[in-house]
């Protein structure tokens, strides 16, 4: 797959890659001084200004050579207001060309996300970025100064270098490393997560709480049988109090076994001994 990569700008850095590779790189100019101040003083800026027909122009050519991927920088905001509509329009560019060519998918990165990719920090300068890229890759990039040039000589300024961070975030997509979600889709990714691990926090205070009936409900149906187990005593049941089974009409006592078939013969009892700590007969003389 052919990738177009672009930090767009007057001086757009911009990346083609194919099947993961840097095919080529560079910094389209898309004018001069001289020509913006004339498009300023003819009033062209605000119909149709030049930077955006000659991006149009690039992205489309590339189109036409095979590109179906497009990755840019996604600036949230600008500086001033001249800035902000530039940038809006350039980006349109890259959207009308989409719009043309359906079987074209167009990403955006937003700048923190690139900068804490390439920097480990969201808030770095171009310097930092110039040089992160110089030791992720010494085969192909060396510093000079604070400008970068590649293996040809050729210099490569800011705009190119943060393609070129583009085309590698783009790769570990590819890989399954990072994604292009936007800034909205991952605050819902994290909220629906958040979500998640609630409900499994919930689901399983539910579960402990369910275990804890069940358990009580159990050892309250092993007790009953253990006392049953007992038989009766004048003529009733014997009634649990704490950990002894009590006849109610003569107040012996007797430990409640620990399994329904235990033998009364073995069972750690005092059923000999009354409520008032007196002896008391066995064969009891209300039965």
């Amino acid at each position: 797959m052919k990738t177009l990569t672009l930090d767009i700008g007057t001086d757009t850095g911009w990346v083609v890659m194919e099947d993961g590779l840097p095919l080529r790189s560079g910094t389209l100019h898309l004018a001069t001084d001289d020509e913006l101040e004339l498009q300023r003083k003819e009033g062209r800026e605000r119909t149709l200004d030049i930077r955006y027909s000659r991006i149009y122009a690039f992205i489309k050519e590339q189109v036409q050579e095979g590109v179906v991927r497009i990755v840019f920088e996604d600036v949230e905001f600008a500086s001033t207001r001249m800035q902000a509509q530039l940038w809006t329009s350039l980006r349109t560019a890259i959207w009308a060309a989409a719009l043309l060519n359906p079987h074209i998918s167009v990403f955006g990165v937003p700048v923190a996300t690139l900068k804490q990719f390439a920097a480990g920090n969201g808030h770095v300068q171009k310097p930092e970025m110039a040089r992160a890229l110089v030791n992720l890759l010494p085969g192909s990039y060396q510093l000079d100064g604070e400008q970068v040039r590649k293996l040809d000589g050729s210099p490569a300024d800011h705009n190119e270098v943060d393609a070129i961070w583009l085309a590698l975030y783009t790769q570990a997509v590819d890989r399954g490393q990072r994604s292009f979600l936007g800034l909205h889709q991952r605050k819902m990714l994290r909220a629906a997560e958040r979500r998640k691990r609630k409900a499994e926090r919930r689901q399983l205070r539910r579960e402990k709480k369910a275990a804890g009936r069940a358990k009580v409900r159990a050892n309250r149906q092993r007790i009953k049988e253990a006392i049953r187990s007992l038989g009766w005593c004048c003529g009733v049941l014997r009634k649990q109090r704490g950990r002894w089974a009590v006849c109610p009409k003569c107040d012996s006592k007797t430990a409640i076994p620990k399994r329904p078939d235990s033998p009364v013969g073995l069972l750690e009892t005092t059923s000999n001994i009354n409520m008032d700590g007196n002896e008391q007969n066995t064969n009891c003389s209300h039965t």
